[in-house]
């Protein structure tokens, strides 16, 4: 939980052997260009979500996605 603004926190997402999935999130995370977050969906895929409070009623949100 992310407690101050200002505060960062890194999400490690991984997709399992089938790949496919999604995240759903609340509407106090913001995008760049309000493009929402879309993760890789390859199997086994990594990706990075990196999420800086911005206020008390957002999150600025950065998707890094497909490490090898």
């Amino acid at each position: 939980m992310i407690r101050a603004n200002g505060q960062t926190v890194i999400v490690n997402a991984k997709q399992d052997g089938v790949g496919g999935r999604t995240i759903s999130v609340g509407t106090f995370f913001k995008t760049k260009g309000n493009s929402g977050i879309a993760l890789s969906t390859a199997a086994n895929a990594r990706d990075k979500i990196v999420l800086e409070q911005y206020s008390g009623t957002e999150i600025d949100t950065v998707v890094g996605k497909d490490y090898r």
